[in-house]
């Protein structure tokens, strides 16, 4: 689980974290003025995350728009395939 750290700290202490999350493999959540608002990982494990993450975005974007997508309230892939076929679109 990543540890949440304020953003204060984080300005203060930059280049603490950076070495801790490129070295130690370690994660942060930014929190600012009690929201969170960013997460801090290493090049390695988003260069890992960034296939899921694009793959996630695909299907959102087939599912709606980012910000208009409700989890569990839409087609399923399966069902959207479906659709597609008979509607001759595959």
């Amino acid at each position: 689980m990543a540890e949440i750290i304020e953003a204060r700290d984080m300005r203060d202490h930059y280049g603490k974290y950076l070495s801790r999350v490129h070295h130690g493999r370690e994660h942060f959540i930014v929190r600012s003025r009690g929201e969170l608002m960013a997460a801090l990982i290493g090049v390695r494990e988003y260069e890992l995350l960034l296939p899921y993450l694009e793959d996630l975005e695909d299907y959102l974007d087939v599912m709606g728009t980012l910000e208009g997508y409700i989890p569990g309230e839409g087609l399923s892939l399966l069902e959207l395939h479906d659709q597609m076929r008979a509607r001759g679109d595959l």
